[in-house]
């Protein structure tokens, strides 16, 4: 019986379990990188450490258009499984306090290593430094079209894990979404998500580089666009760090006008702080004092001023409206929103193939038999902590899998 030949394009992490699935499957495999090394993506991600996973994966932490669709691929993966599968693969994982799981090795180079591994031992026939420029249906079979457009590949199956338009100088350049276009899948519009947020800052320079948890919250108007919590960074020209990354999308996909940004720097401590103040009331403690002992030091010279109040203001003169516009303040920072950063700031990319236009438990095109997506290049988008990675790995071992 003659093994069947998958060409899978892209060796990021939806590509690379693809090609190990598959290979198990029993199938003859072929795998297309524009890189000289498979898994290239993985080296970057979780700032080198490869936050792989959550604890917390369900379909509600994503945002896709498609609820249902994310309940029944991950209903085909649990995520359990999913983490056996990483370790009996040679990576071990552990979870930290907030659920985010990383590699034992806490090193996104292992976690490269090891699935390269796996690739050659599976017998993978790899084709890096290559670029597929089309992929057409002929007959019961697809022509890959590679490297000069003169090399053709004739394959049974394909499985598209090419990426999205994030890091593009790793090679995610969204290449064949006009050739998904032309075989009648729907292209959204893709933009940059979890990048940093460009925002109209000077009057907060002096908090350049100050790392803290924070409440944040988009607004159209009075209209709440998403809110969220956790670490975040004042930058020159705006805000980096998980909670302003995990807003991103929802500002490079809205064109309804002005956007601002709502920053809580109290939002899991008002009542202590509060609590301290009323303390510090009946002595003439330095405001700055107080305001340091709940925030970073560099965030009083600033907020105090902001908030109609002198620099270097004691607590034992401060009116109970001082305390009111002091805390709104603090609570309700506001800022004007300018945009994202550019694709290569971001990590992923929102956008893409609609999930429904593919089958939950094989990744399979709806349109086009034979045809597999995985991935980034599925209209997905999930929050900073292994979301995404989580899905570009399950999803590209259902696609490999179905083969």
């Amino acid at each position: 019986m003659t093994r069947r030949r998958v060409g899978i394009v892209g060796a990021g992490p939806a590509g690379i379990m693809a090609a190990l699935a598959a290979t198990r499957a029993g199938a003859d495999v072929l795998l297309f990188d524009t890189n000289e090394i498979v898994g290239r993506k993985i080296l970057v991600t979780g700032n080198g450490r490869c936050n792989i996973s959550n604890a917390n994966v369900s379909s509600n932490r994503y945002v896709s258009g498609d609820a249902p669709f994310l309940d029944a691929m991950f209903a085909q993966m649990e995520p359990p499984a999913l983490l056996e599968l990483l370790h009996e693969l040679g990576i071990p994982t552990e979870a930290i306090a907030d659920g985010w799981y990383y590699p034992v090795s806490k090193s996104a180079a292992t976690v490269a290593a090891a699935l390269a591994a796996a690739v050659e031992q599976a017998g993978v026939e790899l084709h890096l430094m290559t670029r597929v420029r089309d992929v057409q249906p002929a007959d019961d079979e697809f022509a890959l079209m590679a490297g000069d457009g003169t090399h053709l590949h004739h394959v049974d199956r394909v499985v598209i894990a090419s990426g999205g338009k994030a890091y593009p100088a790793l090679g995610s350049r969204g290449d064949l979404f006009p050739t998904l276009e032309s075989l009648g899948h729907t292209i959204r519009p893709v933009r940059p998500a979890l990048a940093p947020i460009v925002a109209e800052v000077k009057h907060l320079h002096r908090l350049q580089g100050v790392r803290t948890n924070v409440g944040l919250t988009l607004l159209a108007g009075k209209r709440e666009l998403g809110s969220t919590y956790g670490n975040m960074m004042f930058t020159k020209t705006g805000f980096s760090g998980p909670a302003a990354m995990d807003l991103s999308y929802a500002i490079s996909t809205w064109s309804g006008g002005r956007l601002t940004l709502s920053i809580d720097l109290l939002a899991r401590h008002k009542a202590l702080f509060l609590e301290q103040l009323a303390l510090a009331r009946a002595k003439a403690t330095p405001l700055s004092v107080v305001l340091g002992a709940i925030l970073a030091p560099k965030v009083a010279p600033v907020l105090i001023p902001m908030a109609g109040l002198p620099a270097d203001a004691r607590t034992c003169d401060l009116t109970d409206g001082d305390v009111e516009r002091l805390v709104h303040q603090l609570t309700n920072l506001r800022v004007s929103v300018r945009g994202t950063g550019k694709f290569d700031a971001a990590q992923v990319s929102v956008g893409g193939v609609p999930a429904g236009e593919v089958m939950p438990a094989t990744m399979a095109s709806r349109l086009v038999p034979g045809l597999h997506i995985a991935g980034e290049a599925l209209d997905v988008i999930g929050p900073c902590g292994g979301y995404n990675l989580h899905f570009a790995l399950t999803s590209g071992w259902l696609a490999g899998a179905a083969q």
